[in-house]
């Protein structure tokens, strides 16, 4: 839990225990039906290459037949997270998430307002420069020469940051900054703020 919000990251499994009668996940089952624990078992051997087009056509062929729809309005995911993961790329301007239900799709509707509250915090400084991007975390460009030195006061303000020069095509003046919370966000500002303006000095 971060500033005052629920722990949208936490699940069930993290309240259960062995020995405990499980009511915290919402899983039906305590293991896979024998059919599908056999037809996995009977592709672990492929499991070293990637699925070709055609299993990728067989599987959505299948689940498009057994739910009356077309295959091209199947999409297939590693489970309901990577979903809603997913869904801020449609980039929808209002969204509704019921509770109390499955709490992933709260936790990346907020991580994609954060990420645009962010951006904008950080692009209004001046020197620095936030590169556009999709993915959730931010790349910043800092002042000419001034990374190395930035990087180390914001960690003598307590705050971490990923440095870019060891991605290819980068170098000491990039900075790689995770999504967080408005109030985080307030503390990296203002620490970034003062770094550059004694840099200036």
């Amino acid at each position: 839990m971060h500033d005052g919000e629920p722990d949208l990251r936490h699940h069930g499994d993290a309240d259960a225990a062995p020995g405990l009668l499980d009511f915290a996940v919402n899983v039906q089952g305590e293991t896979p039906p024998g059919w599908l624990v056999d037809r996995l078992a009977a592709v672990l051997p492929d499991l070293g290459r990637y699925p070709s087009a055609a299993h990728d056509a067989r599987a959505r062929d299948t689940v498009a037949a057994r739910h009356g729809r077309r295959p091209d309005e199947v999409l297939l995911l590693a489970g309901s997270a990577e979903g809603f993961a997913l869904l801020p790329a449609l980039r929808p301007r209002l969204a509704a998430v019921l509770h109390p239900g499955f709490t992933e799709p709260e936790a990346a509707q907020r991580i994609a307002g954060w990420r645009q509250y962010q951006a904008t915090a950080l692009a209004a400084l001046p020197g620095v420069a936030v590169l556009p991007g999709r993915a959730p975390y931010l790349l910043l460009r800092l002042p000419v020469g001034h990374g190395e030195r930035v990087r180390a006061a914001l960690r003598s303000a307590g705050i971490a940051v990923r440095r870019g020069d060891t991605f290819p095509g980068l170098g000491p003046d990039f900075v790689r900054v995770a999504v967080r919370s408005p109030a985080q966000v307030e503390r990296l500002v203002t620490a970034l703020s003062g770094a550059l303006a004694e840099m200036a000095a």
